[in-house]
């Protein structure tokens, strides 16, 4: 005799697959992104850059998550060393430095116009499209 499953079993079982597939895909996601940027630095694709910093500037943007919620802020750093051009997205779960500050604006590691630095950075490829910093260092002003 063939047994029949109730509706509310087979909704509540595709809910826990649901649920574990998304699980699985948060923490598979970025672990895959950490090791494909440490396989590109590791086949010698990083590319270096120093000097000043130049047009460096915070943005952000305002985003509600639904009506009448609390209001999100995102925050981007841009800016120039050696004629390439940078941009980070704080808060943003990739492989890399992000310069994540909190969200009252501050950043983690301080960058300002004129600023001397060394960037290692992975050219953009099919699948980021700006340069991601993957070693950030600063200097004293000589």
């Amino acid at each position: 005799m063939r047994m029949l499953w109730p509706r509310s079993m087979l909704f509540s079982i595709f809910l826990i697959l649901v649920g574990l597939f998304t699980l699985v895909a948060a923490g598979a996601l970025p672990w895959w992104d950490d090791h494909r940027a440490k396989a590109a630095v590791h086949r010698g694709e990083a590319k270096m850059v120093e000097g000043p910093v130049n047009d460096w500037r915070l943005t952000r943007s305002r985003q509600a998550r639904s009506k009448g919620s609390k209001v999100h802020y995102n925050y981007f750093e841009h800016f120039t060393v050696g004629g390439v051009a940078f941009h980070l997205t704080w808060g943003n779960l990739e492989a890399g430095f992000n310069n994540q500050g909190s969200d009252d604006g501050k950043q983690h590691t301080r960058i300002a116009d004129g600023d001397n630095v060394r960037i290692w950075y992975l050219p953009p490829d099919k699948l980021i499209s700006t340069p991601r910093i993957v070693r950030f260092e600063t200097a004293a002003a000589p």
